[in-house]
């Protein structure tokens, strides 16, 4: 349980979560099966890391006119952009939040999780009202790159 002064509707959260698996015999809980997310992050480019931006303003630029999301040719994009991460995009105007939506998990290419995320930040964050397209170009893009979770030795 956690807590913040002011209002908390605008709050965004994190968390550490740890999986276990338990035996259907037991309660006792399986040391060697835990998760956790201390992966070696991605090291991006500083060309990966422009490209990325790019198609998440691109995507503001699309949605908030009510235009598709942007079309990428997958052979045009860094081989490590192809690879499955998770990662959130958020948005922020006159340096407050303005829409966060992500994936822990990696269940598409980076790239086009970062069009995903883009999209539903802009769009679909509960806390806001759609980014419109006047507000575009105050918006400030931030992507975070998650590491892929992985098994944890204890």
């Amino acid at each position: 349980m956690g807590s913040t002064a002011g209002d908390k509707s605008a709050v965004v959260g994190y968390a550490a979560i740890a999986y276990v698996e338990r035996s259907c015999s037991s309660n006792a809980v399986s040391e060697t099966n835990r998760v956790s997310t201390t992966a070696e992050p991605i090291k991006l480019s500083p060309s990966q890391k422009k490209f990325l931006l790019q198609l998440a303003r691109k995507t503001l630029c699309e949605v908030t006119a009510s235009r598709p999301m942007p079309k990428i040719d997958p052979a045009e994009v860094d081989s490590a952009l192809q690879v499955p991460y998770g990662c959130f995009v958020t948005l922020k105007k006159g340096g407050e939040l303005r829409g966060c939506i992500g994936n822990i998990l990696p269940d598409k290419p980076l790239y086009e999780a970062v069009i995903e995320n883009a999209r539903n930040a802009a769009l679909y964050d509960f806390r806001f009202p759609p980014v419109t397209p006047s507000e575009v170009p105050e918006i400030k893009i931030e992507i975070s790159v998650l590491s892929k979770p992985e098994k944890a030795s204890v």
